[in-house]
C-alpha cells in the first residue's frame, strides 16, 4: 500500500458538549457540534474540544500543543488553551504510529465578541496549525 505524502503530524478536532473518559481508557465525545446556539441573556458559551494528534513512527520528541478559537472574519484569536508540553505515544506498538488525545474546556465570554458568527477551532503543534474544525455561535433558542 502506498501512503499519500502527508505532514508528519496531523490532528482531528471535535467540538462537543462533553468528553467522557471510559473505564477502558477510551474517550467518548458527547453531542458533537458545529453550531452552538446560546440563549439570550447568557454571556458565556461553554463547549469542549477533543483533539486527536496523529504522528508517524519514530516521533519521540517533546512538542507544545495548543488549541485556539479564531474569528473567521479577521483571524483574531478570541479564546485559547494554555500551551501543553506533550510526547506522542503508542502504548501497543513502540514502532507504530503515535497518538495524543487532548480535551480542552472553552468558556468564551460573548460580550467581547460583538456579533456572533463563524469561528475556526485550530490545533497548533509547535506553533504550526495541524487541524481545524468549524464552529458557528448564534443567539436564539435551541430545539434540543
Amino acid at each position: 500500500m502506498i501512503l499519500p505524502t502527508m505532514p508528519s503530524v496531523t490532528a482531528n478536532v471535535l467540538v462537543c458538549e462533553a468528553v467522557v473518559p471510559e473505564k477502558n481508557n477510551l474517550l467518548s465525545a458527547i453531542r458533537i457540534l458545529n453550531i452552538l446556539t446560546v440563549r439570550p441573556g447568557i454571556d458565556i458559551a461553554h463547549f469542549k474540544t477533543l483533539s486527536i494528534i496523529n504522528g508517524f513512527p519514530g516521533d519521540a520528541l517533546q512538542h507544545i500543543l495548543s488549541v485556539q478559537m479564531v474569528s473567521d472574519s479577521d483571524g483574531v484569536v478570541v479564546a485559547a488553551s494554555a500551551d501543553s508540553s506533550i510526547v506522542l505515544v503508542n502504548q501497543i506498538d513502540p514502532f507504530g504510529p503515535r497518538t495524543y488525545f487532548m480535551t480542552t474546556n472553552f468558556d468564551v465570554e460573548l460580550q467581547h465578541l460583538g456579533d456572533l458568527g463563524f469561528y475556526i477551532i485550530r490545533v497548533l503543534l509547535d506553533g504550526v496549525p495541524i487541524g481545524y474544525a468549524p464552529l458557528t455561535l448564534r443567539r436564539g433558542y435551541s430545539a434540543l
